[in-house]
């Protein structure tokens, strides 16, 4: 199960997970632009990085029991997606 967010420069998608292991992947929506993505886990900075459409992106396996937040600190627009394995 996985979907796509739209998650707009300076705002948080946030979802609690209840142990399960996840992968997300964030890239911007285009080619050229950059954005500055932040996962925090149980209010834990868990890993930031810029990211780029084609060039630069997190994909990540986590397991997580608790609240995640994925912040897109801009300025891009970011496509995200939070699968569930």
């Amino acid at each position: 199960m996985s979907n796509i967010i739209e998650l707009e420069p300076n705002s948080i998608h946030s979802v609690v997970i209840d142990n399960k292991f996840i992968i997300v992947h964030a890239e911007t929506k285009n080619e050229n632009e950059i954005s500055e993505v932040e996962l925090i886990i149980n209010d834990k900075l868990n890993e930031s990085i810029s990211i780029r459409k084609g060039v630069k992106y997190i994909e990540k396996n986590l397991q997580v029991s608790g609240e995640l937040k994925i912040i897109n600190k801009g300025p891009s627009t970011i496509n995200l997606i939070i699968s569930f394995l």
